[in-house]
């Protein structure tokens, strides 16, 4: 935060603000993330992708995540896409 000369981050509860976030209220950030799958006869028919809100991206913008990548694609398995959540610089 420092270094993008950010003060405070609208983290708490209400959007209140925080000066100095801890890893558990970072983390609560994403505690509602969630990417779905509408299969039929087991094939992936619908993807409902993750949205991020602004704050979730300027969250892993001060994390050094893109957040493009945030979720990226490991493998297909016949239509049906399996999912993982990115790991930090890979």
């Amino acid at each position: 935060m420092t270094r993008e000369g950010i003060e405070e981050l609208p983290i708490y509860p209400e959007h209140r603000q925080c000066a100095h976030p801890t890893t558990e209220q970072v983390l609560r950030l994403f505690s509602l993330a969630e990417r779905h799958h509408l299969l039929q006869h087991r094939r992936s028919v619908q993807v409902f992708d993750l949205k991020l809100t602004p704050l979730e991206r300027q969250a892993l913008t001060f994390l050094g995540v893109p957040a493009g990548t945030f979720w990226t694609r490991l493998s297909q398995s016949g239509n049906y896409a399996q999912m993982r959540l990115a790991t930090c610089g890979k």
